[in-house]
């Protein structure tokens, strides 16, 4: 899609959150796409929704409403925050603002992840991210096969044996690995 949807932002928070309350169920939303916290009263969207439909969010955590965002909701019914890395959209001074925001997430309390899409013509720069991330105070960083096409191959089923092998030690979290 290219254009936004045009409904958007046409309800308010209380009205949507009543849409659901309406169910009588407990939603768990996965909220992504865009960039969510961009929409209008989205902060107040995420704090209605408190305590029946837990949220989990993608964000690129680089925008404007990033601080509004830790400084208006509670971490209690945030289950995730997805922090999607897309390196090579940021310059010196944009990874810097991406870093201080994952920092202000997890500061406030917030579960948060980063996560790094595996696209094929990042891997000779893969390593040297990661660790760039990591020596920031990024622990938590993934790698996140990337689903789609790149010089005519499906992906991510035409990953080489050596990337697939690197997907994996990227993914394993040192410290829960166990000697026995």
């Amino acid at each position: 899609f290219t254009e936004e949807n045009p409904n958007a932002g046409r309800l308010s928070p209380e009205q949507i959150v009543e849409a659901f309350n309406r169910t009588g169920r407990k939603w768990h939303l996965y909220i992504a796409g865009g960039e969510p916290m961009l929409y209008p009263n989205f902060a107040e969207l995420i704090s209605l929704l408190k305590p029946h439909h837990p949220v989990q969010i993608s964000t690129n955590l680089y925008n404007k409403k990033v601080k509004e965002f830790v400084e208006r909701v509670t971490p209690d019914n945030v289950i995730m925050i997805n922090g999607s890395l897309h390196i090579t959209h940021h310059n010196k001074t944009s990874l810097a603002e991406f870093i201080k925001n994952y920092h202000l997430f997890l500061e406030k309390g917030f579960n948060i992840v980063v996560t790094y899409v595996t696209y094929p013509p990042l891997f000779e720069r893969m390593e040297k991210d990661f660790e760039y991330m990591r020596s920031q105070g990024i622990q938590r960083i993934h790698p996140l096969t990337f689903q789609g096409m790149y010089e005519g191959k499906k992906y991510p089923g035409n990953y080489t044996k050596e990337q697939i092998k690197l997907i994996h030690d990227l993914s394993i979290d040192k410290r829960e690995i166990f000697v026995t």
